[in-house]
């Protein structure tokens, strides 16, 4: 599936930043879905919920932010990606 590699790609790249930030786990994510992308965000999210289980971001909330549409979508370099824009931890104890 589709969606279940952009997952684990999603959650190395989170697990990654929480890591280097020393982070005990992922809360949330904000990613940006380009509007080329063929990804819905219904079954993005249950792929995530699927693949980060067992890892630092199980259970963490995905949201979604829309790129460019339009016209702005033909100039938008991101256009057919999933780009992680964001992240929120909770702190290591």
């Amino acid at each position: 599936m589709h969606e279940a590699g952009l997952a684990r790609d999603l959650i190395r790249n989170a697990e990654d930043l929480a890591v280097a930030e020393g982070a005990r786990r992922v809360t949330a994510i904000t990613v940006r879905v380009g509007a080329l992308a063929n990804v819905t965000g219904e079954h993005l999210r249950e792929h995530f919920a699927l693949e980060a289980r067992g890892t630092m971001a199980e259970g963490a909330v995905v949201e979604l932010v829309a790129g460019p549409t339009g016209e702005g979508a033909l100039r938008d370099p991101h256009s057919m990606d999933l780009l992680l824009v964001g992240i929120e931890v909770e702190e290591g104890g």
